[in-house]
């Protein structure tokens, strides 16, 4: 579970424009950072991003950042990390995959699931769970796997998991983006690269088909996509309604006429 250049610019601007004070953060798994110090600060500024940059002046380029650090920086007064099991640093433990513990209920203002989702064999029962621990007003964020993480975990997911979902659970849906991730070669974690598109067709030129093609057929080349969706929690927002898929149910209803 890490966060890449492009993830950190993207929830950096999100958090920003939403505001930070006095407000909560929980991962979902203690995240890592993919950039060191140096880089972080130098993409922040470059990108206007106002933050306490004075909690990162004991770290260093040789270790790896601190994500509860990180953001507290960007400006969150309370941050905590969840997870079955405290062998990264999370200090809430509890299974995504059984009840959600009555104090976590509605706990959080946001619920950052960069890559836990996916290691989850219920997934009903864990996507329910993080969208209850979110406060009305807040937001439950997820960057998962869409295509090109073979064996990474238990699913790759659609977009219209997320948006049925969260539509029937009268979320409102903020962003619902793919990610796709250009690696140059290069081993650090730094050198991804990334495009972010509702669309793929948005892409003009030959790249993008180039690239769709190998996606398709396989390549050398380390070319993933992710799926990013931030879903804001209504007053009157519920997680429990599981949708049938919406583009099966003029068959049911025209068979039913019959």
């Amino acid at each position: 579970m890490g966060l890449f250049r492009a993830d950190i610019m993207r929830l950096a601007h999100l958090f920003e424009k939403a505001g930070t004070e006095n407000k909560s953060l929980c991962m979902m798994g203690k995240q890592d950072i993919l950039m060191n110090r140096s880089s972080l600060l130098a993409l922040l500024k470059r990108c206007n991003v106002r933050g306490k940059f004075k909690l990162l002046e004991n770290a260093d380029d040789k270790n790896a950042l601190d994500s509860y650090t990180v953001f507290k920086m960007l400006g969150f007064s309370e941050v905590h990390a969840a997870d079955i099991s405290p062998y990264e640093g999370a200090d809430i433990l509890f299974d995504l995959a059984k009840d959600l513990p009555r104090g976590l209920v509605e706990k959080f203002d946001y619920v950052l699931d960069a890559g836990t989702l996916e290691h989850i064999f219920d997934l009903p029962c864990a996507l329910r769970n993080m969208s209850n621990m979110v406060k009305a007003g807040g937001s439950v964020i997820h960057i998962v796997p869409l295509f090109g993480w073979l064996n990474h975990g238990f699913h790759n997911f659609s977009p219209i998991l997320f948006e049925e979902f969260y539509q029937a659970n009268n979320w409102k849906i903020n962003c619902l983006d793919m990610e796709f991730l250009l690696f140059d070669g290069k081993e650090s974690a730094e050198k991804w690269k990334a495009a972010f598109s509702q669309d793929c067709r948005l892409f003009a030129g030959e790249d993008i088909n180039k690239y769709i093609r190998q996606l398709k057929y396989g390549s050398e080349d380390k070319k993933r996509v992710l799926l990013w969706c931030v879903a804001e929690r209504l007053p009157d927002s519920t997680v429990d309604i599981f949708p049938q898929q919406g583009m099966w149910k003029p068959f049911w209803e025209n068979a039913s006429k019959m």
